[in-house]
């Protein structure tokens, strides 16, 4: 049965960056359609900047995590540069260095300007199966960072994907 997320994912475009705020307790509920909007920020536009505001989240699961990575992929395969992260929090600092955030993202504790107005991103009406092969998508994602991610997150998903496979 699915539960309703406690965190929210607004955007906003601010002088041509895209500005993905995250507020609150950050769990996969939400992830589908926050792919699906990062996902189509980088069909229209290649060279897209993105910002992560991280500095209102509370907590950010794998899968989420995971997601996130692709605006990293994303950025160095386009670009060859890293995206930006907001974040202050020292616990959620330590959360984005151990899975190799460090190494792909520009890590910093504010913005300076923010955009005036937010849209929030709704989250999508999925069956099982579909949050199952987007979680997996994500800890990809996350074991494509790094050496330490792909034993990090090996197990998961292996389980993953023998899940996907009923």
């Amino acid at each position: 049965m699915r539960t309703t997320t406690t965190g929210q994912v607004s955007y906003a475009l601010h002088n041509g960056v895209y500005v993905l705020k995250f507020r609150g307790d950050i769990r996969f509920q939400i992830c589908a359609a926050v792919d699906r909007f990062i996902q189509k920020i980088f069909q229209e536009q290649e060279q897209a900047s993105v910002i992560i505001d991280l500095l209102d989240a509370t907590a950010v699961d794998s899968t989420a995590l995971g997601v996130l990575a692709q605006v990293a992929i994303h950025t160095r395969r386009a670009q060859d540069k890293r995206p930006t992260i907001l974040v202050n929090q020292p616990e959620m600092l330590a959360v984005l260095k151990a899975v190799s955030f460090d190494k792909v993202f520009h890590l910093l504790p504010d913005a300076g300007s923010e955009p005036e107005a937010y849209e929030e991103l709704a989250e999508l009406a999925e069956d099982e199966k579909d949050y199952t092969r987007h979680v997996l998508n994500a800890h990809r994602n996350l074991m494509a960072l790094s050496h330490e991610n792909r034993q990090l997150f090996r197990d998961v998903t292996q389980a993953l994907e023998a899940a996907a496979l009923q």
